[in-house]
């Protein structure tokens, strides 16, 4: 009886390491843009590992339950400033692209989808007392088969904290 017993068990263990065990990300084709990023301090305009996305095109990935590590920031947030160098570095250290959203770029009206976005991103986002959801930047997150990951707002996060963000899409 002890020998079933513990077969049992044994097997018991293995199908729940099998269940738990990660998630491969499934990519689809994402239309990005380069984007100048010499607007953060320490930033080269081109060679880096941003890529622009469109709200439409960031909705697109989401609802076709697409994979990516997205940041949303803008230049002149002082918490953006010091954190796009350490998110460069993680992705230089990963070899990760990271899909820019800019809410004041000139290459579309961030705005218009702003509804939509706020609906999407609810489950990531800060919540008031009264459960107002609001979009802070920095943040930067992982979207996983269409699945939110790991999630960082306000810039404080190290190097290593990044990368390991970063390492969940791979």
């Amino acid at each position: 009886m002890k020998k079933i017993t513990g077969l049992l068990l044994t097997l018991l263990l293995a199908i729940s390491l099998l269940g738990c065990s990660k998630e491969e990300a499934q990519f689809i084709e994402i239309a990005s843009f380069d984007v100048d990023m010499s607007g953060y301090e320490s930033m080269p305009s081109t060679n880096h590992h941003f890529r622009g996305i469109t709200p439409e095109e960031f909705m697109r990935v989401y609802e076709e339950d697409g994979s990516g590590i997205f940041y949303i920031g803008y230049t002149g947030c002082p918490n953006c400033q010091a954190m796009v160098p350490t998110i460069e570095e993680a992705a230089i250290e990963t070899d990760s692209t990271v899909y820019y959203l800019d809410p004041y770029s000139e290459d579309y009206d961030f705005f218009s989808y702003l509804d939509d976005i706020m609906a999407t991103l609810d489950p990531i986002l800060r919540h008031d007392s009264d459960g107002t959801a609001t979009i802070y930047t920095p943040h930067i997150f992982t979207l996983i088969n269409g699945e939110f990951g790991t999630s960082y707002i306000g810039g404080n996060e190290t190097l290593e904290d990044l990368v390991s963000l970063m390492e969940e899409v791979k």
